[in-house]
């Protein structure tokens, strides 16, 4: 019955697993997107990882990224 009082303000969603090892990392960033981008940032493990990524040039552009530190780090170029 309690449920039922609720059921107007639950929320109608459902969760899609995605298996993040099913996509390799040319993959995750030819898809250019902001699931990508978090999917390669769960990845990381290192700074050095992160330098291995190789992303191209704008790839940060337009994703709310640029003034983060992780922007920052691409924008700066570690020193290796």
């Amino acid at each position: 019955m309690v449920d039922k009082a609720f059921e107007p303000f639950t929320p109608k969603f459902f969760y899609k697993l995605i298996q993040l090892n099913d996509y390799s990392v040319k993959e995750l960033v030819e898809k250019n997107d902001e699931l990508s981008l978090l999917m390669l940032i769960n990845r990381l493990q290192s700074t050095e990882a992160f330098r291995e990524l190789n992303l191209p040039e704008n790839y940060l552009k337009n994703k709310g990224v640029e003034d983060s530190v992780f922007g920052m780090m691409r924008i700066k170029r570690l020193p290796a």
